[in-house]
């Protein structure tokens, strides 16, 4: 019979499929749903839809799912309630949310969609969703190595160039400097390249230690390294230099047993000036003020 045949395509899809009542208590849930989250029938019927998932917004405090102030802003619960108010279809979007998975909170991506349903006046809406979180980690994990320089670990160029666009974009201005080691050449023919290797590093941690969570440090190419820190003003750049001088200076000599300094060429540019067709202009600004 249809019935059968639509239990059985609910039972055997390859993605996760849950029946949600107007109230958001859940009616039934599939197999991938079971074997996904490790549970049965018994952990569902008459449970909150954010209670059986263990969404972190309610499961750190007991509280029921809808009761939370997160709750006013979760999408996927937004999209639930749109298909029953508003007997709306969710199109197939992409979420994410926040789960307490024992004592950890674990972010997931999921591809969501869902359809109003009546049935004999009974309102329902069925939710169908893939577990994404493998491919978001990973298109995030190319992201990184695009955008990261791996002998040092902080920003590479196209990284930084990105930055600077996003700044460009939410209208937010910037002190950004040039630092190019002083001497590195000589560092390299007379200690080694595994010398001159290490100075970057040096640098590089030192100057994260330095800046603020926003800030961004970057490998420019060669030994030039660039930093950038949002809403900043020039003053404080310079301030920050040259603690990043006598710190950079002091590890190398403790390291490596011998200091090596930089020069720095730095500018602050306002919001409007930040153009994101003409980062070139930008760079060339701080970079004669390096070479002064």
């Amino acid at each position: 019979s249809p019935s059968r045949m639509y239990q059985a395509v609910f039972d055997h899809s390859p993605i996760g499929m849950v029946l949600v009542n107007a109230d958001t208590t859940l009616r039934a849930a599939n197999r991938y749903i079971f074997h996904a989250f490790d549970m049965g029938p018994e952990d569902i019927n008459g449970r909150r839809f954010g209670n059986v998932f263990h969404c972190n917004a309610v499961a750190e405090n007991g509280m029921l799912c809808g009761e939370s102030d997160e709750c006013t802003r979760c999408e996927l619960r937004s999209g639930m309630k749109n298909a029953l108010e508003q007997n709306r279809i969710l199109e197939p979007t992409t979420l994410d949310h926040l789960f307490r998975l024992g004592n950890d909170t674990v972010k997931k991506w999921f591809q969501v969609s869902a359809v109003p349903l009546w049935e004999d006046g009974d309102h329902f809406v069925i939710v169908s969703f893939a577990d994404i979180t493998r491919q978001k980690e990973y298109e995030a994990l190319l992201n990184r190595q695009l955008t990261l320089d791996l002998a040092t670990g902080t920003a590479n160029r196209h990284g930084l160039r990105e930055a600077l666009r996003n700044l460009a974009s939410a209208q937010v201005g910037a002190a950004v400097a040039l630092v190019d080691m002083d001497g590195f050449k000589d560092v390299n023919d007379t200690y080694g390249h595994v010398a001159g290797d290490k100075v970057l590093e040096l640098f590089s941690k030192t100057a994260l230690a330095c800046t603020r969570q926003q800030d961004i440090v970057g490998r420019y190419g060669g030994d030039e390294f660039m930093l950038v820190l949002p809403g900043s003003s020039g003053g404080n750049l310079a301030k920050l230099l040259r603690r990043l001088q006598a710190n950079f200076t002091d590890a190398c000599r403790q390291k490596l047993g011998f200091p090596v300094t930089f020069s720095a060429g730095m500018a602050e540019f306002k919001a409007s000036a930040i153009d994101p067709n003409r980062l070139d202009m930008l760079v060339e600004t701080v970079d004669r003020n390096l070479y002064l």
